[in-house]
């Protein structure tokens, strides 16, 4: 069963991540495996020229696809101010993600999370299963997670954050919309 799992997820990482093509300074991602909601990486890069967030992601659930049919991919790629990813990856560095724990608790729902962080030659890697919003291993994913809402816009942007809401924090499923009548969106669980 094992091998079969790893072989999913080899093909996820395979079809959502791509290899930067300039010099990268610094990288962290988040590749999400939710139980009944499609795939999704969250990926900060950094390069001389400055900080962008890409959200890869597919129309559907890799896992339940069909062999034939697999499901097209997505992606937003958004630059955002120097000052707001200054902010960023000095709370990343902050983490000392270095000094983290494997995560070696066995849950049989939820959501896995492979993370990255990449500095010059330094690579820590670690994985999260059905994160806890309150351990450490899930520091690293509230920033990136954070993040993503403050600077992504498309709708299906929005839709697979939404998604991950319910995995990710113990907040209520809720956002304000602003616009000329101010909204209030319930989604994931109280939306139905």
């Amino acid at each position: 069963m094992t091998d079969f799992i790893e072989e999913y997820r080899m093909r996820v990482r395979k079809r959502l991540s791509r290899a930067e093509s300039e010099p990268v300074v610094r990288i962290a991602e988040a590749l999400c495996f939710p139980s009944f909601y499609a795939e999704t990486l969250l990926r900060v890069t950094e390069r001389r020229d400055g900080t962008t967030f890409r959200l890869f992601s597919f129309t559907s659930n890799l896992w339940y696809s069909d062999e034939g049919k697999e499901p097209t991919r997505l992606q937003e790629t958004v630059p955002f101010p120097e000052d707001q990813a200054d902010q960023f990856w000095t709370s990343i560095e902050n983490l000392n993600l270095s000094s983290i724990q494997p995560d070696t608790s066995m849950r049989d729902d939820g959501m896995s999370v492979n993370a990255l962080y990449r500095h010059e030659e330094n690579t820590t890697r670690f994985e999260i299963r059905c994160p806890d919003p309150h351990s450490p291993h899930s520091r690293v994913m509230d920033l990136i997670y954070s993040l993503a809402w403050s600077v992504l816009k498309s709708q299906v942007s929005i839709e697979r954050l939404e998604q991950l809401h319910g995995y990710l924090t113990d907040e209520l499923p809720a956002r304000g919309i602003e616009g000329d009548v101010k909204c209030l969106r319930l989604f994931g669980s109280m939306a139905s």
